[in-house]
């Protein structure tokens, strides 16, 4: 499991530098769509590898403009 802090509520020495590029990043090396648990973005089943699933840039820029929601 990993799990990415939304940090727009943490105090200033606990945030993330960029949340947005973490999360499409991480979306982009599992091939998984994150899901928000108590403030988090959190990719569950990512300790056994699958197949490459192409992941096209128009649909990391969705991705990319959903995680600043």
């Amino acid at each position: 499991m990993v799990v990415v802090p939304d940090s727009a509520s943490l105090p200033l020495y606990e945030k993330a530098y960029t949340v947005r590029s973490i999360t499409v990043l991480i979306t982009a090396a599992t091939g998984q769509r994150p899901t928000r648990q108590a403030g988090a973005w959190v990719w569950t089943n990512v300790d056994r590898a699958r197949s490459l699933i192409p992941v096209s840039s128009a649909r990391l820029s969705i991705l990319r403009r959903r995680s600043s929601d």
